[in-house]
């Protein structure tokens, strides 16, 4: 049982902002865990209201869940972004409010990985002393360089990295991405806003993670705040949030 060997920890900071506009939980229960970040956007209105909005519908859904399958927890997930994303749009877009945020999830449930996400909140995997993103970055400047219209050096200086291609709340319909993985003994796995990996290098990420004696949750939360004080001296101007998990 994967839950048996799991060790996650979380931190989160406004950095130089006025408030923190980014969201999280974690929820273990039965033979399911769950890990979730929302990034409320900072240029719209009630942007912090928003995210805490989004985790709270989520975890209030997770938690009553009682069918442990990836394909039952994956179908859950989706439908439960179409649902909060529908609800934010009716009900703010009517008011002529416009406002929005970022999602991302991960989910553990029978051996099995389920991630989900609408925006640009990173979900990543550390495997054989490798970094790979394993959510869709949906801004502009990612979708180019997927396409192969601009280079990986382009990316990292692209202008509009910040421009979302998706998010809950200020369109009506949205095509949240999913995927369904294996898990290994050794994996890492994080979730990150962008004020985290767009000042952390993947380098940097694999000496905190693999060079550290992670044993404890408390020890996993201190790696993430290790993390976000990275960010943080490396000149992130944004909110910072990390929620990091090792299977041992």
């Amino acid at each position: 049982m994967i839950l048996n060997n799991l060790i996650y920890g979380e931190f989160s900071d406004k950095g130089v902002r006025r408030e923190n506009q980014d969201a999280y939980f974690s929820l273990i229960k039965d033979e399911l865990a769950v890990f979730s970040v929302a990034d409320g956007m900072g240029g719209y209105n009630l942007g912090a209201e928003i995210a805490m909005a989004i985790v709270d519908a989520l975890k209030r859904e997770f938690g009553m869940c009682d069918r442990f399958s990836a394909e039952y927890v994956s179908g859950l997930l989706y439908q439960k972004y179409i649902q909060i994303n529908s609800y934010i749009f009716d009900r703010y877009m009517a008011n002529s409010i416009l406002t929005g945020s970022t999602i991302s999830t991960i989910c553990f449930v029978n051996n099995k990985l389920v991630v989900g996400n609408v925006g640009d909140t990173k979900i990543c995997r550390i495997r054989n002393k490798e970094v790979t993103t394993i959510s869709k970055i949906h801004n502009v400047a990612a979708e180019q360089y997927e396409k192969g219209k601009i280079s990986y050096l382009e990316y990292m200086n692209h202008s509009e990295k910040n421009i979302l291609t998706q998010c809950i709340g200020i369109e009506e319909n949205i095509a949240p991405y999913l995927a369904v993985g294996e898990v290994s003994p050794g994996d890492y796995y994080f979730i990150c806003s962008d004020g985290v990996y767009n000042h952390v290098h993947d380098d940097d990420f694999l000496d905190v993670f693999l060079n550290k004696d992670i044993d404890s949750n408390e020890k996993m939360n201190l790696v993430c705040k290790d993390l976000v004080s990275k960010a943080y001296s490396n000149g992130s101007k944004d909110n910072m949030t990390m929620v990091a998990i090792r299977i041992v």
